[in-house]
C-alpha cells in the first residue's frame, strides 16, 4: 500500500468513526484501493484495470467506477446518514474534562523600605531577614547615613580599594528615631510595638526612653506612677486614664496606646512626654506666640534665635508650603494658615527641645524614640528635623548631627505622603528653582502587611 492509498483510508475512517461505529459499509470499489490490480500496458496507452475483462481505453463499462466517483459516493452516504443523526440525536457528546483555573498568588513583596538620597528619591526593599538585623543597628547607635547609597559589594575593581581604606562606618553616641504613626489605626500600635522590640533588643543596660508627643509636659506625674505599677497596691488604670484626660490628653488616644505603654513598662523604658501644655497651644493659635506665659515659653523654646532664623531657611519654607500648610484647617472666620503656622512651629520645637533635654541627661548612649503624628514627621520638617541644632545649642561643639536622628514612618499612604496618585510621594522640591532644597519623605517605611505593588515608585533591587 503505497502513501496515497493509506492517507485515503485515513480519511475515509475519520468519517466514519463520528459516532464510534461504522454506519455504512464499503463498496466493493472501496476494497480495489486496498488490494489494486496490477496495471497492464495497452498498444496504444497506459489503462487501469478495475476487473481482468479487458475493455476499450475510450469506453468505461457501467458497473465500473474511477476512484473519485468511489470517494465521492461515499462521501454522500456518509453526510446522508451520519450528520442528520448527530443532530438528532438527544445523547449529548462526550464533554471534556474543564480545567480548574491555578487559583491566583500573589508575588511576596517586602514590609519595609529604605528611601534613598537620590535625585530624585529611590526605594530599596528590604528582605525580611534583614529588617530586624537594621532595626537592632538602629538601637546599636548606629544613625542614618543622608548620603546616596552605595551597595559597594567585594569585587575584582574595589578590591584593593577596601584593603587601603577601611570602611566607615556611622559613628555611635546619642541616637533618635521618629516613629511617625496616624493615631487612629491600632494596626499602628502594634507595628509600633514591634519595631520597638527590635530597636531595643541590643539595648540591655543602656539608657532608653519612649517620647509621647501627644502627652503634655504637665502628664510626665501621671507617667512616672504608670512606669511604677502596682509596686504599692495604689494603681488604677481607669485613675491613670482620667488624669491623662484631665492634662488634656485624648481619652480614646490613650486606651489605644496602653499596650505601647504596658510594654515600655515590662521593658524598664522610660516615658518621657514631650508637648506643650494644651492650653498654650491654644493661646497660639488664638492670640500668637507673644501672649503665652514667658517662662513657659522659655521652657517649650530653649534656642530662640535659631527658632526665628528657621522660618526663613529656604528649605524650610518649601516644607512650610508643600508640606505644612497642607494640613490646615480653618476653625472659624477668625482662624487663617498663619495661626496653624504659629501653633505648629511651637508644638515641633517643644516637642524637639524636651527630647534633647532628655537626650543630653542621659548617657552619651542613650536613645529616644518618639511616637508622634506621621503628618508632622515627613520630610523632616517637625521636631525630627530641629533636633541637631536644638542640641548643639543646648551643649556646643556635641556630635549630633541629621545622621544621628532616623525617621521612621509606619503605613503611610499616599494620600498621607501629599500624593495625587496611588504611588507614595518620595520627595518635595523637584521644580528647578527648588531642586536644591529637595527634601525625601523619611529614612525609611515600615508595613504592617506587604502593599500594594501600585503604591511604590522607583523600586530598586533588595537590600
Amino acid at each position: 500500500m503505497n502513501l496515497h492509498h493509506f492517507s485515503t483510508i485515513l480519511s475515509l475512517l475519520s468519517i466514519c468513526l463520528i459516532q464510534n461505529t461504522l454506519s455504512f459499509t464499503l463498496p466493493r470499489a472501496a476494497s480495489v484501493l486496498i488490494h489494486p490490480q496490477p496495471r497492464t500496458q495497452s498498444s496504444s496507452k497506459t489503462t487501469t484495470c478495475l476487473h481482468e475483462t479487458p475493455h476499450s481505453s475510450n469506453e468505461m463499462p457501467n458497473n465500473h467506477q474511477t476512484r473519485r466517483q468511489i470517494i465521492s459516493t461515499i462521501l454522500e452516504t456518509a453526510t446522508a446518514t451520519t450528520i442528520p443523526s448527530l443532530l438528532l440525536s438527544s445523547t449529548p457528546l462526550p464533554a471534556t474534562a474543564a480545567e480548574t483555573p491555578p487559583q491566583f498568588t500573589p508575588a511576596k513583596r517586602a514590609k519595609a523600605y529604605f528611601i534613598d538620597s537620590t535625585i530624585p528619591p529611590t526605594l530599596f526593599s528590604i528582605k525580611p531577614q534583614r529588617e530586624a538585623a537594621i532595626l537592632k543597628q538602629l538601637g546599636g547607635g548606629s544613625g542614618t547615613a543622608k548620603t546616596v547609597f552605595i551597595d559597594d559589594q567585594l569585587n575584582l575593581n574595589n578590591m584593593m580599594k577596601k584593603a587601603l581604606l577601611p570602611e566607615q562606618k556611622a559613628k555611635k553616641g546619642r541616637t533618635f528615631v521618629f516613629l511617625g504613626v496616624d493615631y487612629t489605626a491600632d494596626d499602628d500600635v502594634t507595628l509600633t510595638e514591634r519595631v520597638l522590640k527590635d530597636i531595643i533588643a541590643p539595648r540591655r543596660g543602656k539608657s532608653t526612653g519612649l517620647g509621647l508627643d501627644f502627652c503634655p509636659l504637665s502628664s510626665q506625674v501621671h507617667l512616672d506612677e504608670f512606669i511604677r505599677g502596682d509596686a504599692d497596691g495604689t494603681f488604677n488604670e481607669s485613675d491613670f486614664l482620667s488624669d491623662m484626660e484631665n492634662t488634656g490628653v485624648d481619652r480614646a488616644l490613650m486606651t489605644r496606646y496602653l499596650p505601647l505603654l504596658a510594654f515600655a513598662r515590662k521593658k524598664n523604658i522610660d516615658l518621657v512626654a514631650l508637648a506643650p501644655e494644651r492650653a498654650d497651644v491654644e493661646v497660639v493659635r488664638r492670640d500668637g506666640l507673644q501672649n503665652v506665659d514667658l517662662e513657659r515659653r522659655g521652657l517649650y523654646v530653649a534656642d530662640v534665635d535659631g527658632f526665628v532664623q528657621l522660618t526663613t531657611d529656604p528649605k524650610f519654607r518649601l516644607y512650610t508650603d508643600r508640606s505644612l500648610l497642607k494640613e490646615f484647617k480653618k476653625r472659624d472666620d477668625k482662624d487663617g494658615p498663619g495661626d496653624y503656622f504659629a501653633e505648629r512651629i511651637l508644638v515641633d520645637e517643644a516637642v524637639a527641645t524636651s527630647v534633647a533635654r532628655w537626650a543630653l541627661g542621659r548617657p552619651a548612649d542613650a536613645l529616644m524614640v518618639v511616637v508622634g503624628d506621621l503628618r508632622s514627621y515627613r520630610f523632616f520638617g517637625g521636631a525630627n528635623g530641629r533636633i541637631p541644632r536644638v542640641c548643639r545649642f543646648l551643649s556646643p561643639g556635641l556630635d549630633i548631627d541629621e545622621e544621628s536622628v532616623t525617621t521612621i514612618l509606619l503605613n503611610p499612604s499616599a494620600e498621607e505622603t501629599l500624593s495625587q496618585s496611588r504611588f507614595l510621594r518620595l520627595e518635595i522640591g523637584t521644580s528647578p528653582e527648588n531642586l536644591q532644597y529637595q527634601t525625601k519623605l523619611a529614612d525609611y517605611i515600615w508595613f504592617s502587611e506587604m502593599p500594594k505593588v501600585n503604591m511604590l515608585p522607583r523600586l530598586m533591587t533588595g537590600i
